[in-house]
């Protein structure tokens, strides 16, 4: 039986970063780093990482800073998450894991090999938020949304620095959350007052939330560059990517491009296609190195 523990690790800048581990049943198994999206915490990869293909693995599940139970206001930016991933994988003695993210959790992990390709087994990127390939109404979204969130967390900033801060965030479950949510996203009001920003700045600071999507914009993976084995999971009825494949920047030999039937939301519309992509890719690591931690 695998169990599960909560733990922190204190930055320097004074920033406490909760993450989980689960404990593998096989302990010579390598270890699976997650790392969730905008606005979202830890429990988004909860359903995914109890199945059973992911139980022999060691798996650890941070909640990113200014997310979850990692709430700040400072040192949000793609180096700053990456920074505090490679401190927790120090701190759990964890060499070369194979790392997933989900949209811009996708483009952290990218961040994260970059910084150190040497100590990244492999890349598994679900979703990644790839600015030069967005739909066309994301783009008119962000000339519009951008300029507004500056304004935005210039005002949140000044009441900041005034004393005059939110103390208290709503705490989701998103393994139970997205499986309620997901029936009920039939139109645009229920699209707004369940999922997106609204919901996102009930649980974290409004300066935390601008800061880290801003990320999505102002990091720009090499996505061209990356050397590690990839996988990269693109959904079919996503309304992010403007296509599934033929001329996106991960199309291209050594990243391997699988379209998977599901929305954005592809944790919950196809949690057992994830899997099932995911072992495929593992069972193919395992043919080409030593499979050991």
């Amino acid at each position: 039986m695998s169990s599960v523990h909560d733990r922190y690790l204190t930055i320097t800048d004074g920033t406490r970063i909760h993450y989980c581990v689960y404990e593998p049943t096989d302990k010579a198994a390598p270890v699976f780093l997650f790392i969730h999206g905008l606005g979202s915490n830890w429990t988004r990869w909860k359903r995914l990482v109890e199945d059973p293909f992911l139980k022999p693995f060691r798996r650890i599940i941070p909640d990113l800073r200014g997310h979850g139970d990692s709430i700040t206001r400072r040192g949000i930016d793609a180096d700053g998450f990456a920074a505090d991933l490679e401190l927790i994988l120090k701190k759990e003695e964890t060499h070369r894991p194979v790392v997933v993210g989900h949209c811009m959790g996708a483009n952290i992990a990218v961040r994260l090999w970059e910084r150190n390709p040497q100590n990244i087994r492999a890349l598994i990127l679900i979703e990644p938020f790839i600015t030069e390939d967005l739909q066309r109404a994301w783009k008119l979204l962000h000339a519009v949304l951008g300029p507004v969130l500056g304004i935005v967390g210039l005002l949140a900033g000044l009441f900041n620095r005034l004393g005059l801060r939110r103390t208290r965030f709503r705490r989701i479950d998103y393994s139970v959350y997205d499986d309620w949510v997901r029936p009920r996203l039939t139109n645009l009001i229920n699209v707004i007052r369940f999922m997106g920003p609204w919901l996102d700045l009930q649980c974290m600071p409004t300066v935390g939330y601008i800061a880290s999507y801003r990320v999505l914009f102002r990091y720009r993976p090499p996505w061209r560059n990356i050397e590690a084995p990839t996988l990269a999971l693109i959904a079919r009825q996503g309304d992010v990517l403007s296509r599934e494949s033929g001329g996106h920047p991960l199309d291209r030999p050594g990243i391997q491009t699988v379209g998977i039937e599901a929305s954005h939301f592809v944790l919950t519309d196809n949690r057992e296609g994830v899997v099932r992509q995911i072992q495929t890719f593992v069972d193919g690591l395992k043919r080409n190195e030593p499979w050991k931690n």
